[in-house]
């Protein structure tokens, strides 16, 4: 393993474990075992660590989204990104928070934009195989993507809330997504 790589999967995991504010050089210096400024010849500062962990959690996110529609139906396609969606939110708590601005720690607008291509891709996928297999026509797909996504991050949400959790949150996004479905398919 590089220092970089070494650098990195340490940050993952103190964001995972005890979340963004406990990540400092200094702390990751100590952690691998050398002094800040090795961290320093590998990342500018704490926030390029921290665009490389947001960049690295839209990746897994996006792969496991296009990963899930290779095993299921194009007509359950949206369903299957966004039960993904929550699983990836539920299991990479510290990560997710990050990659959504949920932290102390804002990420930058149009890096992260760029990071969350992936994700982006995958919905945008899951719609056109969904309006495919359901002949249905989308028109404005950018408008969907975001619908979805929306309704994704509020019901990933949700599911940290000890009194709603994430069955609950699985259920309500099923809700959601038949129903904005079934309004797409009434608008032709």
């Amino acid at each position: 393993m590089t220092t970089r790589t070494h650098i990195f999967e340490t940050a993952r995991l103190i964001v995972e474990k005890q979340g963004v504010e406990a990540v400092t050089i200094r702390r990751l210096a100590a952690e691998i075992g050398y002094t800040a400024p090795v961290v320093y010849q590998h990342f500018t500062d704490k926030a390029a660590v921290l665009d490389a962990v947001l960049e690295d959690g839209f990746r897994r996110l996006g792969a496991r989204m296009l990963s899930s529609l290779a095993l299921e139906s194009p007509e359950s396609s949206i369903t299957v990104v966004l039960r993904e969606y929550l699983k990836f939110a539920q299991q990479n708590r510290g990560v997710y928070l990050l990659m959504n601005g949920m932290t102390n720690s804002r990420p930058n607008p149009e890096r992260r934009a760029k990071a969350a291509a992936p994700v982006v891709e995958a919905t945008l996928l899951a719609i056109s195989s969904w309006a495919a297999e359901t002949n249905t026509t989308t028109s404005q797909t950018d408008d969907e993507c975001d619908t979805l996504w929306g309704i994704a991050h509020g019901m990933a949400s949700l599911g940290f809330l000890d009194h709603i959790g994430f069955d609950r949150a699985w259920a309500l996004t099923t809700q959601a997504v038949d129903a904005i479905t079934t309004s797409w398919k009434i608008k032709e």
